[in-house]
């Protein structure tokens, strides 16, 4: 069995991806995923042999939305420690 070699190109947005999907859309075997984590959106086109996506390699949202959930525990524990502690 032979392997598929898939060529990755990335986009500065989801829109071109769109575009991409919609030409193959009834002509091609296609998968597309989206993720709301990362909010990313990628098309693996199996007749183009491409991977269509927004996220760049090695790019990680997790960070900030990490630095988000801790900012907003900060701010909790303050206003509720100043209630309880005075």
């Amino acid at each position: 069995m032979s392997k598929i070699q898939f060529t990755l190109e990335i986009y500065e947005t989801q829109e071109e991806i769109r575009q991409h999907i919609q030409e193959c859309e009834g002509k091609h075997s296609q998968q597309v995923a989206y993720s709301s984590f990362h909010d990313v959106l990628t098309q693996v086109c199996f007749t183009c042999k491409k991977v269509r996506t927004n996220k760049r390699k090695g790019e990680s949202r997790r960070r900030g939305y990490l630095q988000g959930i801790k900012e907003e525990n900060k701010a909790w524990r303050t206003v509720h420690n100043k209630r309880y502690f005075g």
